[in-house]
Formats: structure tokens, C-alpha cells, sequence
């Protein structure tokens, strides 16, 4: 149902934003931890995903799917390639030294305070410390042996929603998507 709600322009443009942050590539399995949590925060802060990305628990912790997939395999010929680049298992920018207000135009300013929050917090942090946080601190995952897809109505009571809250959250994330499938998002 939420299959259309993925916006890869968004996604690519936060992953830009948090190395454009960096200021040097950063090792994709950190990148998977920060792009998780500034999708977690944006859900908690606005009841609205930043990307649309389908959450996934897995054994090493929280990542967006598509765009965990997307960062292993690097061969899709698709939006991401526009910004970013895969070196030695570190992604970086292609052109580094942007101005992030005229590049990242799929988010809005508030988006970029968020992640650029996210980035002070965490962005300091190792690929094993960003799992342990997401497997500590987001009660979606499922633990060490399991791969599986978390639907947004599991993870927003989480984030403080309440079940009637959820239900009209997911109702405009809904219609969002079919907006999105109708016009070939």
C-alpha cells in the first residue's frame, strides 16, 4: 500500500546533506545508521517519513531498505548517482564543496535543520556505536536473527502516537502514496 510513498530524490538528497556535513565520505553502514535516524526523528517530529523508505530491522540494526540496498549493490543507474559515489566501502560526494541550500533543493529548510541535528548528535559516532543505538534505543527492531520490513503503524505508537493518531497518519501517508503512483513517482 505504502510501496509509492518512497521518494529516492529525498533520500539521495539527505544522504548529500549528512557528507556534505561530514566534509569526507563516510562508511556506507554509518551513513544506513544516520539517514535511519533522521527518518526516525522526522517521523517523531512531524508524523510525516523523510524519504518514504521502507524501515528495516536487521541483525546489524535500523536501515531504510531501499536505500540500504541501493548503498550494496551501487550499480542502479538512478538519482543517488547524481551526488554521490562509492569508494573503497566509503561513500562520498562527487563534488564536495557545495553549498547546501542551492544543492539538497528536495528538502526543506526544516529537513536540513533536522538531519544537520542528527549530524551533532551522532555523527561522530562509529558504524558499531550508530547499531547500538539503533537497536537499544528504537523499540521497532527485532533483534539479531531477523530480517524483516517494520510497518509505520508499529513504529509511531513508539515515537509517542496515539492509536487514532496513527490511523490518520497513515491514511494521509496513504494518500500521498496513491497521489505519487498516479503521477509515476
Amino acid at each position: 500500500m505504502l510501496a509509492n510513498l518512497y521518494d529516492e530524490a529525498r533520500a539521495a538528497d539527505a544522504a548529500g546533506f549528512l557528507l556534505h556535513a561530514a566534509k569526507k565520505p563516510l562508511e556506507a553502514s554509518r551513513l544506513d545508521g544516520l539517514l535511519y535516524l533522521a527518518e526516525r526523528v522526522t517521523l517523531k517530529e512531524t508524523g510525516y517519513p523523510l524519504t518514504g523508505d521502507f524501515l528495516l530491522s536487521t541483525p546489524d540494526g535500523m536501515v531504510l531498505e531501499r536505500w540500504h540496498r541501493h548503498l550494496e549493490s551501487f550499480r542502479q543507474p538512478n538519482a543517488p548517482k547524481r551526488l554521490l559515489a562509492l569508494l573503497q566501502g566509503n561513500v562520498t560526494l562527487r563534488s564536495p564543496d557545495v553549498e547546501a541550500e542551492t544543492v539538497f533543493l528536495e528538502l526543506s529548510a526544516n529537513d536540513r535543520q533536522r538531519i544537520a541535528r542528527i549530524w551533532n548528535e551522532y555523527g561522530k559516532l562509529s558504524a558499531g556505536e550508530l547499531k547500538d543505538i539503533t537497536t537499544t534505543r528504537c523499540n521497532e527492531w527485532l533483534g539479531p536473527h531477523t530480517t524483516k520490513r517494520i510497518p509505520y503503524e508499529q513504529v509511531l505508537p513508539h515515537l509517542g502516537y496515539s492509536s487514532s493518531q496513527v490511523s490518520a497518519l497513515l491514511a494521509r501517508m496513504a494518500a500521498r502514496a496513491t497521489l505519487n503512483a498516479a503521477f509515476d513517482k
